[in-house]
């Protein structure tokens, strides 16, 4: 397994480099026959901070090269950060300079969040994908209901991004079916006490899940019922790690192979850790690090 160095921090808590030189192994080995691919997947190598980055584009890159001619999963994403990502893809796509473009999309970040994405600096998976997955049009609706059906709205989500409240779930299947979880509210109407709960209104085909607990199971397959009746099927296409001030990630393919990613040791090249199918592999942690963030794409 390959072990992640830890950084160096200055005065500012800014990541600035790795501490001394990896010990590179042997390549990863793809097996055609055993591992029906012929391909290593591709992903970003680490630099100026960029880990943050890195992990969450290398899943989507995935999904990108992995989708249909016309990229229909991303179709649906319609924030002018998705549109900026979809010309860096196509510019990765035709001359494989993966960093340059990856730079020059930082950039347009730092213009939508100067704050959070000052480039160079340390820089939050959650922030970049609530920023990304942003919608024109309500995904979620959160209100208060009591007994007898008097609502009290709550708040609005205009994102395929989902943050954890205080409530622990035992998986992610659990949190989008959570049944009403009692307030301390009290219906203006008849007294009654509120319980909060939750519609899916417009969900876009990439969301993502973003866990507090160590023991959130991130299911491969997540249904979620929209408002309308409709059920929308999302799979498990990759997870964001974290821990030491270092994110890293892992991709699942359609065909159920993981691979691993991190931007200072494997650098472009994937390393295959196996197979969802086999029932031996644990999603919750990736060399010594916990599961961060789940992405899902609708099938």
């Amino acid at each position: 397994m390959v072990v992640t160095p830890e950084k160096h921090k200055n005065t500012n808590s800014q990541v600035l480099s790795p501490p001394h030189k990896i010990q590179r192994g042997p390549g990863p080995v793809v097996r055609v026959d055993e591992q029906g691919c012929n391909s290593v997947p591709k992903g970003f190598m680490w630099s100026d901070n960029s880990c943050a980055y890195d992990s969450a584009l290398t899943i989507l890159f995935s999904m990108w090269t992995s989708d249909n001619p016309h990229h229909e999963i991303f179709s649906g994403m319609t924030s002018g950060l998705a549109r900026i990502l979809q010309q860096t893809f196509r510019s990765i796509t035709n001359d494989q300079e993966f960093e340059r473009h990856r730079d020059i999309f930082r950039y347009a970040l730092e213009t939508v969040d100067p704050t959070s994405h000052r480039f160079g600096e340390i820089a939050a998976v959650g922030s970049f994908l609530h920023h990304l997955l942003a919608t024109e049009h309500e995904t979620a609706r959160f209100h208060n209901r009591c007994s007898n059906n008097h609502t009290e709205m709550v708040h609005s989500v205009f994102s395929g991004h989902f943050q954890p409240g205080t409530e622990v779930h035992g998986s992610i299947q659990q949190w989008v079916n959570a049944p009403s979880l009692p307030t301390c509210r009290r219906c203006r109407v008849c007294n009654d006490s509120y319980a909060q709960v939750v519609d899916y209104i417009d969900l876009s085909k990439i969301i993502a899940f973003e866990v507090r607990d160590k023991t959130t199971v991130l299911d491969t397959i997540v249904s979620v019922r929209q408002l309308t009746g409709a059920d929308l099927n999302y799979r498990l296409a990759g997870i964001v790690y974290f821990d030491d001030v270092h994110f890293i990630a892992c991709i699942i393919r359609q065909d159920s192979q993981i691979w691993f990613h991190d931007g200072i040791t494997t650098h472009h090249n994937l390393i295959y850790e196996g197979s969802i199918g086999s029932g031996q592999i644990d999603l919750s942690s990736a060399h010594s690090k916990n599961a961060h963030t789940g992405i899902y794409c609708c099938i």
